[in-house]
């Protein structure tokens, strides 16, 4: 591949580019054994079957004889001597030459051809002998002297050059005896496919090929990549299927990568630091690996398109979520995420979290098998609108999952877990309870939100916790348990206006509460009412409605809060019970007063209005016991009918 010239000749060993090559797999070195020619015989006349010398008329190269072995004896008459492998391999990263090279010096500057890559001759000058090269400059390619290099008219050495491809501008890597230099190849637009000689001088151990056994480490379909870095790039530009298939000793944090085609990454077991971006109706999947996500980033966030987290995959996030699905413009993005895999969180954030403004609805499947987890945080935050389902999977972090809004479905065989001490604070913005496997809390936002758990096993300081922490009154809330799901820890509903009761088959659905005693809640008004004669307390009523209520006799203290509403009942005060009413109206049923005070005390507060029908709005009465109590407070508002006073 290198001239050995004389004097006055043109010293050239040229690296042509013939062909255009692309990419493939590497090949053995291309050996030439000289030993193996006919003493004397013309190149051409070779029985070499590696590849074909091309030599042209008047060429008088030939292979001779010396005292170590058969040499190529170079004299080409100022044409070129060709070698081509039979079958040259396509890559990146070529070897065009390594050969012991008896360097003979010239002092004419030889002509290239226009598709040569790189060429080197022995410059005779009048200080001495100079290798020149040929490059790309900055003017074009060109000659240019390299002065790293020691080399005398007559020096045999060991010369190899390397060209790499990787690059936009590939590179030419010239050593000889050790001593290395870097330049850009002279003709970017072809690659190397043959090597030619021209002038005089000699060959020896010759080796050529067109790839270098590179390195492979990663592939995109049929691409080969010699680094991660590159193939994640490449896939992230242009979708494909990319697989891991060596060691790298790259720096394995690749920041964030953003995908707009569908593209599947196969770690195979490796370990790297990246995020990925998921947009543009992208079908994204990973397994079969660890990928740890880069301070500040999520490791990966959807915006509009489908993750698959595959069964082998893990995915640890740093600082924010595993995974992250936010779309605030567009309703007909897609948010979806399939989990087969491991979900690991950070402190800060859900290990999967949406966002409550998102305009599309969300479609999370966690199948059965995969994990996610939280040791600092909620494992799932789901206030968006969407479905999250969860089979056979186990669910733990500070909460279980909080469901802000949308429906969440759990099915049979799922462990999910709330960690931490229970507490429940208003957020307008993020999460609001802790301790709980799940927690139903309505956004702002007041998107229908329901639970519907078909079994499995909740376990917390409350397995299920229900409560309005945000707007004050819950609308289009829903939640059944099935009968034997497995509870480790109560169910609590905090919010006024619901209750959770158990039925008799064991299962257990959030209904409107009516009326609660001292925090006992009640489907109806009677039901509180019947309580608050028979143990007194204070009895709140939280929601509307037409029952019709009788006469209750109030024997122990008790107090009753309308909330607002209407009722027709009426009361006897008995026993020195201490009874107070307000925030509402009482009318008397026909033939009743609206208050019978026997013995005891009735208060009644400003903004309660008792109205009688055909009796008093307060009747006071006692002619058997001269130490019974008859006493009335009124702050409020009494009306009478005809007939009584009020």
């Amino acid at each position: 591949m290198f001239s050995k010239l004389m004097k006055k000749t043109i010293a050239v060993a040229a690296i042509a580019a013939m062909t255009s090559v692309m990419a493939a797999v590497a090949t053995p070195w291309w050996t030439i054994d000289f030993d193996s020619y006919t003493d004397g015989a013309k190149v051409s006349a070779s029985t070499e079957t590696q590849g074909t010398w091309t030599q042209q008329e008047d060429d008088l190269s030939v292979v001779t004889e010396t005292e170590d072995g058969n040499v190529l004896s170079l004299n080409t008459q100022g044409k070129d001597l060709l070698w081509t492998p039979n079958d040259p391999a396509e890559s990146y990263d070529s070897v065009i030459l390594d050969a012991d090279v008896k360097f003979v010096a010239s002092d004419v500057e030889p002509t290239p051809d226009n598709s040569m890559q790189t060429a080197i001759y022995l410059k005779a000058t009048d200080d001495g002998d100079v290798l020149c090269v040929y490059q790309n400059t900055a003017d074009g390619a060109a000659w240019e002297a390299k002065d790293a290099f020691t080399i005398a008219d007559g020096d045999t050495k060991h010369v190899t050059i390397t060209i790499d491809y990787s690059d936009e501008t590939p590179m030419v890597t010239l050593t000889i005896d050790g001593t290395s230099v870097e330049y850009p190849v002279a003709n970017v637009a072809e690659k190397v496919s043959s090597v030619a000689f021209r002038g005089t001088g000699v060959v020896d151990n010759f080796k050529a090929q067109t790839s270098v056994n590179a390195t492979y480490v990663a592939s995109v379909d049929d691409q080969q990549f010699e680094t991660y870095a590159a193939a994640l790039a490449y896939v992230a530009a242009n979708g494909g299927t990319l697989t891991i298939t060596g060691d790298s000793d790259e720096t394995l944090s690749f920041g964030e990568l953003t995908f707009n085609s569908d593209a599947t990454i196969d770690l195979n077991g490796k370990t790297i630091e990246a995020s990925f971006v998921v947009d543009n109706g992208a079908q994204f999947s990973i397994d079969n690996g660890t990928v740890n996500a880069p301070m500040g980033y999520d490791v990966v966030y959807i915006k509009n398109g489908k993750a698959t987290v595959g069964a082998n995959a893990v995915l640890n996030a740093s600082d924010n979520c595993a995974v992250f699905m936010k779309n605030k413009d567009n309703a007909d993005a897609e948010l979806a995420l399939d989990v087969y895999g491991t979900l690991v969180g950070a402190e800060g954030f859900g290990t999967i979290q949406g966002n409550g403004s998102n305009l599309p609805a969300s479609v999370i499947n966690i199948y059965d098998g995969a994990t996610v987890t939280n040791e600092n945080d909620l494992a799932i935050y789901h206030p968006q609108n969407g479905t999250l389902t969860i089979g056979a999977a186990t669910i733990a972090g500070t909460t279980g999952i909080e469901m802000r809004a949308g429906n969440l479905v759990v099915n049979e065989n799922a462990i999910i877990e709330g960690t931490a001490e229970f507490s429940a604070t208003p957020n307008g913005n993020g999460s609001t309870v802790l301790g709980a496997a799940i927690a139903l809390s309505q956004h702002t936002t007041e998107q229908p939100t329901s639970v519907t758990v078909n079994g499995g096993t909740l376990k917390g300081a409350r397995a299920f916790y229900q409560d309005n922490l945000a707007s004050g009154t819950s609308t289009s809330v829903s939640a059944t348990i099935a009968a034997g799901t497995t509870l480790d820890g109560v169910i609590e509903v905090a919010e006024e206006g619901f209750m959770m009761p158990q039925a008799a088959d064991g299962s257990y659905t959030l209904i409107v509460s009516l009326a609660s005693v001292d925090g006992q809640k009640f489907e109806t008004y009677t039901e509180a009412f019947d309580y608050v004669v028979a143990n007194g307390g204070d009895l709140v009523i939280t929601g509307a409605s037409d029952e019709t209520l009788g006469v209750y006799n109030i024997t122990k203290n008790a107090t009753i809060d309308l909330g607002g509403q209407s009722i027709t009942a009426a009361f006897v005060v008995d026993g020195g019970a201490q009874f107070s009413i307000d925030n509402g109206t009482v009318t008397a049923p026909t033939g009743n007063d609206v208050i019978y005070i026997k013995n005891g005390k009735a208060t009644v507060e400003a903004d309660a209005t008792l109205v009688a029908s055909t009796d008093c709005a307060v009747f006071m009465k006692n002619l058997d016991n001269a130490e019974a109590q008859l006493a009335l407070d009124v702050y409020g508002t009494l009306v009478g009918a005809e007939g009584f006073g009020t």
